[in-house]
């Protein structure tokens, strides 16, 4: 199975890996570039925890000073959780699926005001009313123009891998762009929320049981005709 990864290069690279490792064939054509955006630290003492939904945060928002570095995490994924970890911070609650599950639990915990570290474009949502008492920006996914075999690259793939609701949003637009037939592209998505975005219309969608790169081959390998 040829599997298409459109994420910035350094995940994409890493998906890839696992893919070939499950059997598959990868490439990759990033869509994307991430890069850091300046930020300032806010006093932890506001806070009782600490949210991070990608692992692209913890990446790009440089040195977030002892004091919000020890508060407790919260992570959605554990290819997030496991960066965590490699950086030193303290993992207390690991979401498998999505912000909302995460918050709930989180609540049932007793916390009460959390520090989110997101990026710049990020989905908002009712359920983080009261609980996520500031967000800050420290990184930003930047699309980038398509190859000029974007239209050749699709149609020669069997599934496409989508991380992220921009990125289901930014593919949609360019196969609209493009004028490629949505009923010949499969797509494989992390989240429904990431296949709400992509809107309809596509030969296969399928959403992996939990928001990580092994459900989402496993996700993607349902499709083997």
């Amino acid at each position: 199975m040829k599997l298409l990864i459109i994420r910035p290069q350094l995940a994409a690279d890493k998906t890839a890996q696992l893919a070939a490792h499950a059997g598959m064939e990868p490439s990759t054509m990033p869509l994307f570039e991430v890069q850091p955006v300046a930020w300032a630290i806010p006093p932890a003492d506001n806070f009782d925890g600490l949210l991070v939904t990608s692992a692209n945060a913890l990446r790009n928002c440089g040195d977030v000073g002892a004091g919000v570095k020890k508060l407790p995490l919260l992570a959605v994924g554990e290819t997030t959780a496991e960066k965590a970890r490699q950086l030193g911070y303290d993992v207390k609650l690991v979401g498998t699926s999505g912000n909302a599950e995460l918050l709930t639990e989180a609540r049932k915990r007793g916390f009460a005001n959390i520090l989110w570290l997101a990026g710049k474009h990020r989905t908002v949502s009712h359920e983080d009313d009261g609980i996520i008492s500031n967000t800050v920006s420290v990184y930003e996914s930047r699309a980038v123009p398509p190859p000029s075999d974007f239209a050749e690259r699709i149609g020669n793939t069997d599934v496409v891998a989508l991380h992220s609701s921009r990125a289901a949003q930014h593919l949609s637009a360019l196969v609209t762009k493009h004028d490629l037939p949505r009923e010949d592209i499969s797509i494989a998505v992390l989240s429904s929320k990431i296949a709400e975005q992509a809107g309809s219309g596509w030969r296969d969608v399928v959403i992996a049981k939990t928001p990580d790169d092994a459900a989402l081959l496993l996700a993607a390998q349902s499709l083997a005709r």
